[in-house]
């Protein structure tokens, strides 16, 4: 399926059938696509979890207000984190990438604040794993942002 039919084909959905299940080996393709992503800097600075059947699935479908039936219903929740503390990811960054990088990211990417990196980072992963679910023939979605 080219990028365009996938564009096309998804949407998000205002009711899940309870009963379609995304497999593990999607789940495992899914969590691959997510880590290849690109970033800025390569530098990757989020975390996901897939969240399936189970009382965290619950815990987590209590804080989504309006959507708490419909994480309740799907298959699996993907729960995406960003950077939560800029000295933790400045050290890491620090660590594991190039002078450049780490010169790119004091200048452009810390002033702008936690907020606009977060809210980046955030939303293009998203996108990206939108289109992998498409790719695998799961194409309703919802979304919903919680802040700590």
């Amino acid at each position: 399926m080219s990028f365009i039919e996938i564009a096309k084909s998804r949407y998000t959905t205002k009711l899940y059938d309870s009963n379609g299940k995304i497999s593990d080996e999607d789940i495992e393709q899914l969590k691959e696509i997510i880590r290849l992503s690109p970033s800025s800097i390569n530098s990757q600075p989020w975390k996901f979890t897939f969240v399936g059947e189970g009382e965290m699935k619950k815990k987590l479908a209590d804080f989504a207000f309006w959507n708490k039936d419909k994480i309740n219903a799907a298959s699996h929740l993907v729960v995406f984190s960003v950077i939560d503390d800029i000295s933790l990811f400045k050290a890491q960054i620090n660590e594991h990438l190039g002078e450049g990088a780490v010169k790119y990211f004091e200048e452009f990417l810390e002033p702008k604040g936690e907020a606009e990196m977060d809210e980046t980072s955030g939303l293009f992963i998203l996108r990206i794993l939108f289109i992998g679910l498409c790719e695998h023939g799961h194409r309703q979605h919802a979304y919903g942002r919680y802040r700590k």
